[in-house]
């Protein structure tokens, strides 16, 4: 991955005049973001790339005319990995915030959902992990792994409770 190649694609992603093209271009740079991660020195790049080009141009295309949900969920989802490989609580969170309400795909929405819950809990912070994992699995399929976080997150609440 050379500065050429990521200055092709922040040029293309600048220049693209159809929706399509922005797309591949917002793609390609979330790819050299997650290649850029592999050595320890780029990281702060990777991040930065995700963070000022990767993310927001992300979020215009799912709000642009003729843009593919496929490829607009695949650049998302592939934000997540490489911020979840960079070690980076705050960029997840970013991710799932905009796949459990924007995912065009119910289960997806209800994944996104019951991780950002697991990240609050990490956090130390129950009682929202529960409201938030409440609000999770609108159809019912992950109602088994639901049920048993809820019973978790809720004994561990009434443990600290009674410290």
């Amino acid at each position: 991955m050379s500065r050429a190649d990521i200055a092709q694609w922040l040029q293309k992603l600048r220049t693209a005049k159809q929706p399509r093209e922005r797309g591949v271009a917002v793609a390609n740079l979330q790819n050299c973001a997650w290649v850029l991660l592999d050595t320890p020195a780029t990281i702060p790049v990777a991040l930065e790339i995700l963070n000022q080009w990767v993310m927001p141009n992300a979020t215009l295309m799912r709000s642009a005319p003729r843009t593919s949900a496929c490829s607009w969920e695949n650049t998302i989802q592939g934000a997540y990995a490489s911020y979840q490989k960079a070690g980076d609580p705050q960029g997840e969170r970013r991710v799932l915030e905009l796949l459990s309400t924007q995912a065009r795909d119910p289960g997806l929405r209800d994944l996104a959902t019951l991780r950002l819950a697991s990240l609050k809990a990490e956090q130390g912070n129950l009682k929202e992990a529960i409201d938030i994992a409440r609000k999770s699995d609108s159809r019912g399929e992950l109602l088994e792994h639901r049920t048993r976080l809820l019973e978790t997150w809720q004994q561990e609440l009434k443990a600290k409770k009674t410290r």
